[in-house]
């Protein structure tokens, strides 16, 4: 495998389309270095952003995670500004693209996120919008 040239950041490749897309990434893009945003759940059943970024590793491919709840608005900003401080100090490669995969769905209006939205819409939208509410770059 050659050496990363460039970071792919995604959410959503806990299951589903999101990972076989995952998969697919890292098949048709070997000097990618996949960055998967993913919720840490506790206990031994529960899916795992080191797990994930651990399985989509074997076959020599370059994974890392950063643990993230995309249905909190804190936690998006944390984890832009730890990918931003990633790619600065070059321990990531060249930001190359983003997909947003991350979804859920609520079949009742009553369930609100920690930031008090409907539950669906910060999991579906915020982690895609979180350039926008990042902090600037230092020094800007």
């Amino acid at each position: 495998m050659s050496a990363t040239k460039h970071t792919i950041v995604m959410t959503g490749a806990s299951r589903g389309i999101g990972r076989v897309a995952a998969e697919h990434i890292l098949r048709r893009s070997p000097d990618a270095h996949l960055l998967v945003v993913a919720r840490e759940s506790p206990g031994a059943h529960a899916s795992s952003g080191a797990r994930l970024a651990a399985e989509l590793a074997t076959g020599g491919h370059t994974v890392s995670h950063i643990p993230a709840d995309l249905g909190s608005l804190e936690s998006v900003r944390s984890a832009a500004v730890e990918i931003r401080d990633r790619l600065d100090s070059g321990d990531l490669p060249p930001l190359r693209g983003f997909v947003g995969n991350a979804g859920m769905q609520y079949t009742n209006a009553l369930t609100e996120s920690p930031d008090g939205f409907e539950a669906t819409w910060p999991t579906t939208c915020s982690s895609a919008c979180s350039k926008n509410t990042s902090p600037p770059p230092p020094g800007s």
